[in-house]
Parts: structure tokens; sequence; C-alpha cells
């Protein structure tokens, strides 16, 4: 038995190989109300194995993400200090862009 409460599909402590019967029993959370439905026992791995394939995916987006956030927090300690008035350059795509510290900090914090 499975019970899949949005992107988990394994009970804490379950293993991931699935001791089917004839069916799994998935249960699904809405904002107000609890749902269960039947599940074949090929849907639940063939879902169990999609959310395998995409999570390192989202592993890779977050940290990406992450370091991302990083860069943004080193850059705006850098230019915390410094004069507003003095001249920054601000990459905006493939483009080098010459602006002030007063202009660049918002758009970087």
């Amino acid at each position: 038995r499975i019970v899949w409460a949005g992107p988990i599909l394994l009970t804490p402590g379950q293993s991931t190989k699935f001791p089917f019967e004839s069916t799994a029993t998935v249960t699904t959370m809405a904002p107000q109300q609890q749902q269960q439905q039947e599940m074949p026992p090929q849907e639940a791995i063939r879902r169990y194995n999609e959310i395998m394939q995409e999570s390192p995916k989202l592993v890779q987006k977050i940290t990406e993400l992450e370091m991302d956030r990083n860069e943004h927090k080193l850059v705006e300690e850098t230019l915390q200090p410094l004069d507003p008035s003095r001249r920054a350059y601000r990459l905006v795509g493939e483009v080098l862009v010459e602006r002030t510290v007063e202009e660049v900090l918002p758009s970087v914090a």
C-alpha cells in the first residue's frame, strides 16, 4: 500500500521495493478535503519513476538558485560600503551596462 501526498510516494520507513497486492491506495490532499482512489500497481510504479526522474532536476535547480542568491548577496555586501555615485557595471543579458552603485544596488538586493 502506497500513500501519496503531493510529490512523495513512499511512507516514512518504506523501502523502494513495492510489496503490491492487486491495487495501491492513493491519497491526495485537497485544500479542504481528503480524497482516496484506487490506483493499479503499474500506474503507481510509473508515477514513482516519473517523480524519481524529476527529483535530480529539481535538486539541480535548487542548487542553481542558491548559487545565484549567494552571488547576489556577495555583490550587495561589496556595494554597500561604496559611494553611491561611484560607477558600477552590471551585466544585463549579454550586455555590460554602466550605472552607479545607487542604481545597481536595488536590483541585486
